[in-house]
């Protein structure tokens, strides 16, 4: 009984060092799934500029590039984004200003000793007429506007601000 406690203990060792090495591999970059609570620093800036592309069997889109400005106040972070879009479907070609998103990040707690974080993040897209609403990148959009309550453990940082 004692010998297959200690295997458990080993295999369960084993895979919480495979899970850390997996978590180092993982890289950060645009665009995010999710957001970290933290603004930039009040008065700087914080610019992303990806090229995203998603190709699927009913054709392509591309932001090419998406322009994310970002714009720190106290605990605050007011964000705009606004992508040039490249959309292909069955031979057709649309190209202009895609739908924008403009938002505010507000972290409502910062507690330095315990490491933790808390922020809300609402966005709201602004969808123009440039593209079909049945793509791909507007049913994210619509799922990304909603607002977001983010925790994050600070000890393990995910994106610097400079």
């Amino acid at each position: 009984m004692r010998m297959l406690a200690q295997l458990e203990f080993r295999r369960s060792i084993a895979a919480a060092a495979c899970l850390f090495m997996l978590a180092n591999i993982a890289k950060a970059g645009p665009p995010f799934v999710t957001d970290d609570p933290e603004p930039p620093p009040a008065g700087g800036w914080e610019i992303n500029i990806p090229f995203i592309i998603e190709h699927a069997a009913s054709g392509t889109e591309m932001n090419a590039p998406l322009f994310d400005l970002n714009y720190g106040l106290p605990n605050v972070q007011l964000l705009f984004q606004a992508p040039v879009k490249i959309v292909e479907q069955k031979g057709d070609r649309a190209v202009g200003l895609g739908d924008p998103l403009v938002g505010i990040k507000w972290r409502f707690l910062s507690d330095e000793k315990s490491q933790v974080q808390l922020g809300l993040y609402p966005q709201v897209l602004l969808p123009l007429v440039c593209c079909p609403r049945n793509n791909i990148s507007y049913k994210r959009a619509v799922a990304a506007s909603q607002a977001l309550l983010i925790l994050r453990n600070t000890s393990v940082p995910l994106a610097r601000h400079r």
